[in-house]
């Protein structure tokens, strides 16, 4: 994870704006190709995202966030684990490029799928709980750390929800602090292969 990538992560600083040119350039720029069109796409809750073709025709799926490079590291891990998850292209301080997913537009099947998606997650043990790197979710810093056992792991992890608590409560706004949770579920599993 780059200096300002880590810096951004444990701040909790929300995504810097770069504009769907500049986002579709950078991303661009991670494939080594030259960007023929780019467009938004939905998902940009806590970040901005971005559909790109270039002109080969390779299309990639660019987005920015607190911290590109742990999420990249983070989809690897899920994918590592046997659950889906987009392919990481590239990663730098600025954005992550993925390989877009096949999608009908539509949510039919979608809860089946993120309950197979969870258990396949779930069922991947490594060593210990935790994950290498702190995190955030817009706003929100989830300060991570290793443990050897799941309640110690979770009764560290009282200051790092009475944090997210306040901070969604401050903005006026839980959604944060429900997608820190589903977010907790995710990645705070016992990381398959993890190393201190």
């Amino acid at each position: 994870m780059g200096r300002s990538d880590a810096g951004r992560a444990r701040a909790g600083a929300p995504a810097r704006r770069i504009g769907v040119s500049g986002l579709a350039e950078i991303g661009a720029a991670l494939l080594g190709g030259v960007l023929r069109r780019a467009w938004p796409i939905h998902g940009g809750d806590l970040s901005e995202v971005l559909r790109i073709i270039l002109d080969d025709g390779r299309e990639a799926i660019v987005k920015n966030g607190p911290a590109p490079r742990t999420e990249a590291q983070m989809l690897r891990a899920i994918a590592a684990a046997g659950a889906p998850a987009p392919a990481v292209l590239a990663a730098s301080d600025e954005a992550l490029v993925m390989a877009p997913l096949p999608s009908d537009g539509g949510v039919n099947g979608a809860w089946a799928s993120l309950g197979e998606a969870l258990a396949t997650l779930h069922a991947s043990l490594g060593p210990r709980y935790g994950w290498p790197a702190d995190y955030a979710f817009g706003q929100v810093a989830i300060e991570n750390g290793w443990s050897e056992d799941w309640p110690r792991f979770w009764g560290g992890a009282s200051r790092r929800w009475r944090r997210i608590w306040q901070t969604a409560c401050r903005r006026g706004r839980r959604r944060p602090f429900f997608m820190a949770i589903s977010g907790a579920a995710i990645f705070w599993r016992r990381a398959a292969g993890s190393k201190a």
